[in-house]
């Protein structure tokens, strides 16, 4: 649950193959993703937005 209007959405792309966890367990591209919420990057543009600082 969150009260901020937006989200950024993380797909993992730019993660190295070569990234290994200590279990031995391989990291690499697209092996997880991240769901970041915030306001609006643009809300100041957008009239009626929040703005991106409280």
């Amino acid at each position: 649950m969150t009260t901020e209007p937006g989200m950024l959405f993380y797909a993992g792309y730019f993660t190295s193959d070569e990234l290994k966890r200590e279990s031995g367990a391989q990291f690499g591209r697209y092996r997880g993703f991240c769901c970041e919420t915030n306001r609006y990057p643009n809300g100041p543009n957008i009239q009626g937005s929040l703005g991106s600082l409280t």
